[in-house]
């Protein structure tokens, strides 16, 4: 069985943890983050590693997985899947032995989780994440970095716009196109095509609200979204 190391120390990486161990995927022999957050030896009774040491300290060909969810608009896991790539790891794909996958994923670093139906001639890119339940219709395209959650449906010929993300139970409709780094609310209907840099707001009156690059990154930060 080939040995990963997955990459965080967060909730997200004890469920990444949790689901690879269940399904007996891979070997996992770590957890790695960057020396600046390395503040403990261990994680759930495995060692804790400087990320960019991996090569000294991991005996024999390992893969990584980046376990980091949507903090700032998925900026924060597409930081560290970029720094992955610059120190030239192996980044592998978690897919649920339960999910029902009818297209290739072509991308490295995506989640596919438990009971997920992804149909025929979906496109996925680097680094996506689509959690439980979720339903990809045929011939969708998923750019890098972007997020599905929990329940969420995509209707067939979506395009989802890189680092965009897309809340639990929300539906995206057919053919719509969603713009690069916007933000689906969780139970949103969306019907109408989004820019890039937006937000849904209010399905009842259709309202897009549209932000800068920086500012709209700044809408979707875990310690902000606690209520």
């Amino acid at each position: 069985m080939k040995k990963l190391v997955i990459i965080g120390i967060s909730y997200a990486a004890k469920q990444i943890y949790s689901l690879v161990t269940f399904h007996n995927l891979y070997e996992v022999v770590g957890f790695a983050v960057n020396k600046d957050y390395l503040t403990s030896d261990t994680f759930l009774g495995l060692p804790v590693y400087d990320m960019e040491c991996l090569n000294e300290k991991v005996n024999g060909e390992f893969g990584v997985f980046v376990a980091i969810q949507w903090g700032h608009l998925n900026a924060d896991r597409k930081r560290a899947f970029d720094h992955c790539c610059s120190l030239g790891y192996q980044l592998v794909n978690i897919i649920s032995p339960t999910a029902i996958v009818r297209s290739e994923i072509i991308g490295r670093n995506c989640l596919i989780d438990d009971f997920v139906v992804v149909k025929n001639d979906v496109v996925i890119e680097d680094d996506v994440c689509i959690k439980a339940n979720a339903i990809i219709a045929d011939y969708t395209h998923i750019e890098s970095h972007a997020y599905i959650g929990l329940h969420a449906v995509v209707a067939g010929g979506v395009i989802i716009g890189e680092q965009s993300f897309v809340g639990i139970n929300a539906s995206v409709l057919d053919t719509t196109k969603i713009g690069k780094k916007c933000i689906v609310s969780s139970g949103s209907i969306v019907k109408r095509n989004m820019p890039d840099f937006s937000r849904w707001v209010n399905d009842s009156n259709i309202t897009i609200k549209q932000y800068s690059e920086e500012e709209v990154e700044e809408k979707l930060v875990p310690s902000k979204n606690i209520r």
